[in-house]
C-alpha cells in the first residue's frame, strides 16, 4: 500500500511484481511519493472467508461536491484499488467487509480519526473496536493504527492480505493492515488527524494516490489541498468503493446517484 506523510505531493517512484502459479496469485507493491512515506503490501488469493458484503448499497449517501462526475469517480476507483488495477484473473474490487475490526490502542487521537471516517461516510464504513492486535491476527483480520518509525510522518502496509477469489466472498480483504504514524510528527492537530485518516483510508483499499488524496488529505474537505481537489474527492472515491460489493468487476461498478 502506498505510504504517506503530512507533506503530501511530489513525484512517485514505485515498483510491483506478480508471481503466479496454478492456484495463487501474489502481488507485492511499494512506492515512495514525494515527501510521503514508504509502504508495501502483499495480496494473495487464499481459501478462507465467510460472510459477504454481496449487495449494492446505493442509498443517497452523497456528501461530496457535485462537480465530481460519476465517470471520474469510477475511473479513480479502478486506478487506486489493487484488485482492479493489478488485473488479477478475477479483476475485482478488493476491500474489507463491514464492520471492520480496528485496533487503536485506546489512543484518543487515533480514535478521533476512526470516528471521523464513520461520521463523514454516514456510517457506510463502520468499525468494530478491539483491544489487541492479536484479536485481528487470530480472526479474519482488520486494521491496526500504531506508532512506528516512518521516513516521513506516516505510511501504511499490509501483512499477508489475501482474498479467496473462488468463493462467493471473493474480493473480501482478509488479513491485517497497519496504519503507521511516526510520533515525531504532529498527531493531535487537524493536519495530524488528517494524516491518520489518510493512512487508514489506504488500509481500507485506496492503494494509490491521486488528486484529492495526497499526503495530508483525509476524510474531510477544505482542510488541506495539495492539488486541484481536496479531501471531498477522496471521500467520494472511498464511499463509492464501499457502496459496491467486494468482488465487483470493473464493468459492474456503480456510482451513487446524484
Amino acid at each position: 500500500m502506498a505510504g504517506c506523510g503530512s507533506g503530501g505531493g511530489g513525484g512517485s517512484d514505485g515498483d510491483g511484481s506478480t508471481t503466479t502459479d496454478n492456484t495463487n496469485t501474489t502481488t507485492t507493491t511499494g512506492n515512495n511519493t514525494g515527501t510521503n512515506g514508504t509502504g508495501g503490501g502483499n495480496t494473495t488469493t487464499g481459501d478462507t472467508g465467510t460472510g459477504c458484503d454481496n449487495s449494492y448499497n446505493l442509498s443517497n449517501l452523497r456528501n461530496w461536491k457535485t462537480d465530481y462526475s460519476p465517470e471520474e469517480i469510477k475511473n479513480t476507483i479502478i486506478n487506486t484499488n489493487s484488485g482492479l488495477w493489478y488485473n488479477w484473473p478475477a479483476n475485482v474490487l478488493v476491500r474489507y467487509r463491514t464492520p471492520i475490526k480496528i485496533y487503536t490502542g485506546g489512543i484518543g487521537y487515533f480514535d478521533e480519526a476512526v470516528n471521523n471516517i464513520e461520521i463523514y461516510t454516514g456510517g457506510l464504513i463502520s468499525f468494530q473496536r478491539v483491544s489487541s492486535i492479536d484479536e485481528l491476527q487470530q480472526g479474519k483480520g482488520g486494521i491496526a493504527v500504531i506508532h512506528g518509525y516512518s521516513e516521513t510522518c506516516g505510511h501504511a502496509y499490509a501483512d499477508n492480505i489475501y482474498t479467496d477469489q473462488s468463493s462467493p466472498c471473493r474480493g473480501e480483504s482478509l488479513g491485517t493492515s497497519y496504519a503507521v504514524r511516526d510520533n515525531r510528527c504532529s498527531q493531535t492537530d487537524d493536519i495530524g488527524i488528517a494524516v491518520t485518516e489518510h493512512e487508514i483510508m489506504h488500509c481500507l483499499g485506496m492503494t494509490g494516490h491521486f488528486d484529492g488524496f495526497q499526503g495530508a488529505e483525509g476524510i474531510k474537505d477544505n482542510l488541506y489541498t495539495n492539488g486541484t481537489r481536496d479531501g471531498s474527492f477522496g471521500r467520494a472515491v472511498l464511499m463509492n468503493m464501499y457502496q459496491n460489493p467486494h468482488g465487483t468487476t470493473r464493468e459492474n461498478l456503480k456510482i451513487s446517484s446524484y
